[in-house]
């Protein structure tokens, strides 16, 4: 029987094509294990799919464009060109200050009619005011927001892949007579669905919020385009040697400790003299209330403008950037418990039988712990980005409010926002992994 679980456990685990929501792709790309090649996939199977990301989804789609229509990219640069133009135009705009769709050509020359590349007045235009408020509407913050969106497609869209692969694995189970039932197989199925469900909803809030970015920018609704995601690289490269070191046969935690200190760091803020980052350093891990009180009462007191509604709104958002800086670091040690508990998994399921002829463990539970820690993992990934990205929007809201100086050039300034994308290095892996230990034998039949 324990070999039955392990030859269907290849079958869950087996690499698998990449899917989008069932309304765009109707079928799974799924297929049964061949007879024969049992052992090929209980050996390389399960290395597999814990390996880099899975063919991504064309971007086009995840739009919700039509496929491979080669929309063009909204970089962070042509986002702030277009936020620009549409500041600086008349009101109402010229006929030809209107564009119908992002042209990189049109785009140029309008960003030269409106002098987008001075950076020295758009400096004076980040800091302008109308009344109380900031004139100009930047477009970093839904910039980034539209970042933690498509990480959070890709994760669901992962959740689903290893719902339907635990499905074709308790399926397996149910006709080897391992001990699954068909209520098992009616649990999958729900869970499936509503994992649809998840990457359906994911992919309409990024969509919804692309529009209404589009909208912003001056450009209508229905403009092609897609985001560029190049920032979340440093991002999913360390999730991908995450994964990557999960397959080595010797996993060493400190490695993977350094992997996932590979995602940009923030940004310090400095006021009055005082670093939040050695702010950060001097207060204990319990936090004192004195500490951050002190950091509130440097930030309100380097606002020019004055006012109670003022003071409320800078405090609250230097709070969060209190709150949001230490937990970039929390959240890296909370991935790497939540990759260790793969980890471990992986090793249970695979453990030899003990010493002295006991029972060995039942590996269809530790499956579905399995595919349940993998869930920790994406949510991680998920909160990963997420803090992130807010860390920096509340940054350059305060920036902005308190009139801080901010670069030196576009290139410095942008850097400040989204750091430069070092190049791709993954450890090599060779094209045969590393042999994993023997199932153990069935029991004997009772009697003998």
């Amino acid at each position: 029987m324990a070999t039955r679980v392990f030859v269907g456990l290849g079958a869950l685990l087996a690499a698998t094509t990449s899917c989008l929501a069932r309304q765009e792709q109707g079928k799974s790309g799924l297929e049964p294990v061949k007879p024969g090649d049992e052992a090929k996939v209980r050996d390389a199977g399960l290395i597999d799919l814990l390996g880099p990301a899975t063919q991504p989804p064309d971007p086009d789609t995840v739009a919700g464009l039509r496929p491979k229509s080669h929309a063009p990219v909204l970089t962070l640069r042509r986002a702030y060109d277009l936020a620009l133009v549409r500041h600086r135009a008349p009101s109402p705009p010229r006929k030809d200050d209107r564009l119908a769709a992002l042209d990189p050509k049109a785009l140029d020359a309008l960003a030269r009619r409106y002098s987008v590349a001075d950076f020295a007045r758009f400096r004076q235009d980040l800091f302008a005011r109308r009344g109380d408020t900031l004139a100009f509407r930047d477009p970093a913050p839904d910039f980034l927001g539209l970042l933690v969106t498509l990480q959070r497609v890709e994760s669901a869209r992962r959740r689903v892949m290893e719902a339907e692969r635990l499905m074709v694995y308790d399926r397996e189970q149910l006709h080897m007579k391992t001990g699954v039932t068909q209520l098992q197989i009616d649990r999958d199925v729900i869970d499936i669905e509503r994992q649809r469900d998840l990457l359906g909803d994911a992919l309409r809030r990024h969509r919804e919020a692309l529009d209404d970015f589009k909208v912003a920018l001056g450009l209508p609704p229905d403009a092609p385009l897609v985001v560029d995601s190049s920032a979340l690289a440093p991002f999913t490269d360390a999730f991908d040697e995450a994964r990557l070191w999960l397959r080595q046969p010797d996993s060493d935690l400190q490695v993977l400790g350094a992997i996932i200190l590979r995602p940009p760091d923030v940004l310090d803020v400095t006021i009055e003299g005082r670093s939040l980052m050695k702010l950060m350093q001097r207060d204990p891990p319990v936090r004192d209330p004195g500490v951050l009180e002190e950091w509130l009462q440097s930030v309100t007191r380097s606002d020019r403008l004055g006012g109670e509604k003022r003071s409320l709104y800078l405090r609250r958002l230097a709070r969060r950037l209190y709150e949001l800086y230490p937990a970039n670091d929390g959240d890296r040690v909370k991935y790497i418990l939540a990759v260790r508990i793969v980890h471990q998994t992986i090793e249970q399921i695979f453990a030899p039988p003990p010493e002295g002829g006991g029972p060995a463990l039942n590996a269809v539970p530790l499956v579905h712990d399995l595919v349940r820690a993998r869930r920790d993992v994406f949510e991680m990934e998920d909160r990963m980005v997420a803090s992130w990205a807010a860390y920096q929007s509340d940054r350059l809201a305060l920036v902005r409010e308190l009139g801080l100086q901010v670069g030196r050039d576009w290139e410095s300034y942008l850097a400040e926002i989204i750091p430069p994308v070092a190049p791709r290095v993954l450890k090599a892996v060779p094209e045969k992994p590393a042999e994993l230990p023997e199932p153990p034998p069935p029991p004997p039949p009772p009697g003998r």
